[in-house]
């Protein structure tokens, strides 16, 4: 688990990890009582300062962690009591022989409310063998594993953002890091595609939050979590041209 400044929910995630054989702490310079907290549920708390790639932070607390099997949370997270049965009874069974790693949905809530609709509901590859994975983002966790994966049909409850002001102070850090994500993806980006990316994208991106994914189940809530996901893709692809745009030099007087 990685954390900065969490101490208003971490423990939360802590507790829900009663049934694990180790908590790997990693903090991230927390100025709260992150640190404290987490002491009372494990003595495996590693200070650590942010080198500009989240990757790294992650690869800290996997490399502390002794045990052949990774579960990676955040402090926002929380194991359910499905979950837990759910994984113990694969190793019980066996089932965890034939797989190098499991996905599983994680039940987002956003600004105090768990969303009814789909429309952030995607697998996610975090519980997995030690032996042999890969980060292949310094940005997102994005997991690889060798061998084959499977699903654990329970899901994990997740409350990133309570407020909008903490979506937008987050995503104005996340935004400014998936800049060299987008150029080591796209390389030199034409003029025309970045046109799209910063116009039509965003559209295609709310007409399928709201639309597709049946983002108005939620309402005036399901509306706002659409206007700003698209939002976010706009303001990723601004700030990447910002960033490499060929300023001309400044005319001398």
């Amino acid at each position: 688990m990685i954390a900065k400044n969490e101490a208003h929910q971490i423990e939360r995630a802590l507790k829900s990890l009663d049934w694990v054989d180790e908590i790997v702490v990693v903090d991230d310079g927390s100025q709260d009582q992150t640190a404290e907290i987490s002491r009372q549920y494990t003595s495996k708390i590693i200070p650590h300062e942010f080198t500009g790639k989240i990757s790294d932070t992650w690869r800290v607390g996997m490399l502390a962690a002794t045990g052949d099997w990774l579960l990676l949370m955040d402090a926002d997270e929380e194991v359910t009591s499905e979950f837990k049965i759910k994984v113990k009874k694969f190793f019980s069974e066996g089932v965890t022989k034939n797989y190098d790693g499991f996905e599983f949905y994680r039940n987002n809530w956003f600004l105090g409310e768990a969303l009814k609709s789909g429309v952030w509901r995607s697998k996610t590859l975090r519980f997995f063998r030690k032996k042999g994975f890969k980060i292949t983002s310094d940005l997102h966790l994005d997991i690889r594993v060798p061998g084959q994966v499977g699903v654990i049909e329970a899901d994990i409850n997740h409350y990133p953002f309570q407020t909008l002001e903490q979506f937008v102070g987050r995503q104005n850090f996340y935004s400014s890091m998936a800049i060299e994500d987008i150029r080591n993806e796209e390389g030199n980006v034409s003029s025309r595609k970045l046109l799209f990316q910063l116009t039509i994208r965003p559209l295609k991106v709310f007409y399928k939050n709201f639309l597709l994914n049946k983002g108005y189940r939620d309402g005036v809530l399901g509306y706002i979590h659409a206007v700003l996901h698209a939002f976010l893709h706009f303001i990723e692809w601004a700030k990447y041209w910002e960033k490499y745009r060929k300023v001309p030099p400044p005319k001398q007087l």
